[in-house]
């Protein structure tokens, strides 16, 4: 009878398995609409928050500042122009001494934080910070 169609107010709310609604009256009808209008609205509202999460962590991993730094990360601001920062080459991990290196400076990547730092010998002080592996060569300038 459902599948005939032979009672007209009857419809079904799930194609599998399937299931049919026989409501008593239009008001039951009309607050079944209402809750699927609902329950619509709020689908394509996490959706929408979904895709714009995703977009805020794809734009966060992928900007950068001047010195490379991610922008998230504050090695840069916080340690230019200060003192080597020896009590956190543990929390940097483990360092690595690059080309470029002489008596007055010292080129050292840090794996874990990922970053490269050219420091003063004579005054132990930071001088830059690269994002990355990289070996001290001219296109650093200025140092």
């Amino acid at each position: 009878m459902l599948e005939a169609g032979e009672i007209p107010h009857a419809y079904k709310t799930e194609p599998k398995p399937r299931l049919w609604r026989i409501p008593v009256s239009e008001a039951s009808t009309e607050r079944y609409e209402a809750a699927q209008k609902a329950r619509n609205s709020i689908g394509i509202n996490k959706n929408w928050l979904i895709l714009v999460a995703l977009v805020l962590v794809v734009v966060y991993f992928n900007s950068s500042d001047d010195s490379g730094i991610s922008s998230g990360s504050s090695y840069s601001h916080n340690l230019v122009g200060k003192s080597i920062p020896y009590h956190r080459f543990e929390e940097f991990g483990k360092l690595e001494t690059l080309t470029g290196t002489n008596n007055e400076r010292w080129v050292v990547y840090f794996g874990r934080a990922n970053f490269t730092m050219i420091t003063n010998k004579q005054t132990d002080k930071v001088v830059k910070i690269k994002s990355g592996r990289k070996p001290f060569n001219h296109a650093w300038s200025n140092y």
